[in-house]
């Protein structure tokens, strides 16, 4: 599993559930061991420019298919779920973290 290096201690940091849904919408990650909290940035930016998009469209369909058909609503939260890892991977493997300002 790939993992993150804090810019203050060069620990390296594992992204688990935990902590990817800690600082999921700040993007901001604490060190365990210094406690110093950094931002992350995805280098590609095409990765973080996709991954936005996907969740955009996602989370606009997840309304929609709870007012429609079981069915419906189904096949959008299994694609949110889907959603989730893929941005979770894209974190892991392309995320650099930054110090925050």
């Amino acid at each position: 599993m790939q993992a993150l290096t804090c810019p203050d201690c060069n620990s390296h940091i594992e992204v688990s559930w935990g902590r990817y849904f800690q600082s999921s919408f700040k993007g901001i990650y604490e060190c365990p061991f210094c406690r110093i909290k950094s931002k992350i940035r995805i280098k590609p930016k095409i990765f973080q420019f996709c991954s936005w998009g996907i969740q955009l469209v996602v989370v606009s369909v997840i309304p929609v298919a709870f007012l429609t058909s079981a069915w419906f609503s189904g096949g959008a939260l299994l694609a949110f779920s889907g959603v989730l890892l893929l941005d979770k991977f894209i974190d892991s493997k392309y995320g650099v973290l930054v110090e925050a300002t």
